[in-house]
């Protein structure tokens, strides 16, 4: 009986099917044994066990990518001429520590979006993001210099921040976690900005089809005013015809 309990208790735990070569012949030699932690099972689907260790390596992975001290100085900027105009700021990010260097193409448009999540996540943190100028040409060198150095400032008070840098948006807006190459990251930006050049003329299309909709329809309206008031008009001119023939 206790022999018979002992194999219903193996039977029951978890098991790892081994082939290994027995020394004499090519005949393969099935071996059993019994298993704590499994990354998949009879059935071919796979234990959470793996799970756990793909998680806690990506988060020791964070964790130690954390610790790097980064600087990012923005290199310069390029005016791109696609469907319309628009200037893309280099950006040389630094990992200090690790002697890493490699560069991030971004436009202002990126930085406002990154502003705007930081706002959302940390509301008691205080960011300056140069404001968007709405006159005046935006392709003028006084005012991209200008422009650069507030981008600047608001890239480095994001770095002295420890809470900014090592969240989420920050993380994926300098590449800290997935380094590309020049060629990369900067053919990844330029299809990026045309994607969005693309859209932006597109509702620009449609803004000034619905302005020239507005146009019509007001037109129309002085013309009804218009032929309201003539008849208005000629009916009181007719009354005092009427009274004087009577």
């Amino acid at each position: 009986m206790e022999a018979e309990n002992l194999g219903k208790e193996e039977d029951s735990a978890p098991n790892v099917v081994v082939a290994t070569s027995t020394p004499k012949g090519n005949s393969m030699q099935k071996e059993r044994r019994r298993s704590t932690s499994t990354t998949s099972t009879c059935d071919g689907s796979i234990s959470p066990s793996i799970f756990s260790e793909v998680s806690s390596i990506d988060n020791a992975s964070k964790a130690k990518s954390a610790l790097n001290h980064y600087e990012v100085p923005i290199a310069g900027y390029e005016i791109m001429e696609a469907r319309a105009r628009f200037t893309i700021f280099k950006l040389n990010v630094q990992c200090k520590n690790l002697g890493q260097t490699w560069p991030v193409f971004r436009r202002y448009s990126d930085f406002s979006r990154l502003h705007k999540k930081l706002r959302k996540m940390f509301p008691d943190i205080h960011l300056l993001l140069p404001a968007k100028r709405w006159f005046g040409d935006n392709f003028d060198s006084a005012f991209l210099e200008t422009r650069m150095s507030g981008l600047q400032s608001f890239v480095n008070q994001i770095l002295d921040c420890k809470e900014l840098r090592q969240s989420s948006p920050v993380r994926k807006f300098f590449c800290f976690d997935d380094p590309p190459s020049e060629g990369e990251e900067f053919e990844a930006s330029r299809e990026r900005a045309e994607s969005l050049e693309g859209l932006v003329e597109h509702l620009h299309q449609l803004l000034k089809e619905k302005d020239q909709e507005v146009k019509l329809l007001k037109l129309e309206i002085d013309l009804l005013k218009a032929g309201n008031g003539k008849s208005t008009n000629s009916k009181d001119d007719t009354k005092p015809h009427e009274n004087s023939t009577n």
